[in-house]
């Protein structure tokens, strides 16, 4: 059994755009770490009919600022929007632990 735990936390979130390609920044300041997160969604110049396809290629860079050695894994799912849950706060960006409980698995979801 996976147990959530909302940690309340500082995270400096940042996001740029320029089309085709933007970037959003997450400075975990309890961990001392930043993660940055860039994409770009491949368009041809003179032939964005024919490659302006639904598709992206997302390159992950995670910046350890602290003494102690992290192990970092990343899993990416996307969704429209910030991810939260309710429409009406789209805005807001959350930060929640989770172990298994057994100690074998742990990590952060954004």
């Amino acid at each position: 059994m996976i147990k959530l735990q909302l940690v309340v936390t500082e995270i400096l979130n940042i996001f740029r755009g320029l089309y085709p390609r933007s970037w959003t920044c997450y400075d975990i300041r309890e961990l001392d770490l930043t993660v940055v997160i860039r994409q770009v969604s491949p368009v041809l110049p003179n032939n964005y009919e024919d490659s302006s396809l639904p598709v992206s290629c997302f390159v992950v860079t995670v910046e350890n600022n602290s003494g102690t050695d992290l192990e970092v894994s990343i899993a990416f799912t996307f969704r429209n929007g910030t991810g939260n849950r309710r429409w009406e706060n789209e805005s807001v960006c959350t930060f929640a632990r989770f172990t298994d409980g057994n100690g074998d698995l742990s990590g952060c979801e954004f």
